[in-house]
């Protein structure tokens, strides 16, 4: 039961999906999803790639950036030629 608190699930987050979305990620997006810490619905930046960022800090500037940074790089980017990488070894497309 995972109303009120974060449990992993086994599935991939949900921000994976931003690949399949076409164009560029607008401004607003990236503040929407980029203004604070989404942990509990299964999104860090850190989830990504390794980032320069304390891991000590759970949200902070920083890690804003890095945000930005990650929603760029994965918005639409299995439209781009040559797709683009995740770092899991199989997709499941449900």
């Amino acid at each position: 039961d995972t109303p009120a608190a974060f449990a992993r699930d086994g599935t991939v987050s949900w921000l994976h999906g931003l690949r399949y979305l076409p164009g560029t990620a607008p401004e607003e997006s990236i503040v929407v999803i980029c203004a604070r810490s989404w942990r509990n619905l299964g999104f860090h930046p850190a989830m990504f790639r390794r980032a320069p960022c304390s891991y000590r800090v759970q949200w902070g500037d920083c890690w804003k950036k890095e945000c930005a940074a990650v929603v760029n790089a994965t918005w639409g980017c299995a439209h781009a030629p040559g797709g683009c990488r995740t770092p899991f070894a199989k997709e499941l497309l449900q």
